[in-house]
């Protein structure tokens, strides 16, 4: 099992191969992070998903 920290971490090192267009580097990321996500206990991967939620919701907020 990975900690929150050792997600945080990698997730702020993921880097994209080079090369790739617009979409697929997208695609890229989207399943390198559920990949990290993966290794996550469940109620770390609650918090991880609680929080890109409030995110989102922030985002989604500020287009009001």
């Amino acid at each position: 099992m990975m900690t929150l920290e050792e997600y945080y971490t990698k997730k702020s090192a993921l880097q994209a191969p080079e090369g790739l267009e617009y979409l697929e580097e997208r695609k890229w990321f989207i399943e390198s992070l559920q990949k990290l996500q993966d290794e996550l206990s469940e109620s770390d991967l609650k918090i991880v998903l609680y929080r890109q939620q409030r995110w989102q919701d922030k985002v989604n907020s500020s287009f009001l």
